[in-house]
């Protein structure tokens, strides 16, 4: 099984400007009424298990920064994305 080195490590923006630009991007892509406020700073780690699966949404998909660190089993990551037929075109 993985350990906790093999987590997803998320991270919010360590200064407000970019914190708030990360905030105008989201917003500028649809995202709103993302909290920016009230959230611990420091780095954490998202614990995996074998068949686990990941969804990143509000807060944590458009403001945290992630990072998947080389682990020690093999993994397979997968990222869907979904295009608005206004942008795509």
């Amino acid at each position: 099984a993985g350990g906790l080195e093999d987590g997803l490590l998320l991270t919010l923006p360590g200064w407000e400007e970019g914190l708030a630009l990360a905030l105008a991007d989201a917003e500028a892509g649809g995202a709103v009424g993302l909290a920016t406020q009230g959230f611990d700073r420091s780095p954490f780690r998202v614990t995996e298990a074998d068949g686990s699966a990941l969804c990143l949404e509000r807060e944590a998909r458009y403001l945290f920064g992630h990072e998947v660190p080389p682990v020690q089993r093999r993994r397979v990551s997968l990222t869907w994305r979904w295009l608005r037929s206004d942008y795509a075109s």
